[in-house]
């Protein structure tokens, strides 16, 4: 049996690239992603993926900080189809040191022309 044949092993974060990902060269690319981050009985978060503080997108497209384990962040919970279609809706237009995705990816792309 695989593991993910098992019930009782449940995916509890999802990783959501920009469209660029693969052509991107430079170490940080994972800096650019978000996370759909499971909430459980709160629902789940679009958070960004490598910086683990306590920001997650709300209603409005904002980052905004949330305590941990309080049922004031239900405003930034949502199913997780509807979390999933925000962070892929949002990913591409993220911006790190003034940069998107695919700005970092024209700036720097892969050396070895893999895409």
């Amino acid at each position: 049996m695989k593991f993910t044949d098992d019930p009782r092993v449940q995916p509890d974060v999802y990783v959501v690239r920009p469209s660029c990902y693969d052509q991107m060269g430079n170490s940080d690319r994972d800096m650019s992603c978000l996370s759909v981050v499971n909430g459980h009985a709160w629902g789940w978060s679009v958070r960004q993926h490598v910086f683990t503080g306590s920001r997650a997108l709300n209603r409005k497209g904002e980052w905004v900080l949330e305590s941990r384990g309080s049922g004031h962040n239900k405003a930034r919970r949502w199913t997780l189809e509807e979390a999933l279609e925000i962070a892929l809706r949002h990913v591409d237009s993220i911006k790190i040191n003034g940069s998107t995705a695919a700005d970092c990816a024209a700036r720097w792309p892969r050396e070895d022309g893999a895409a």
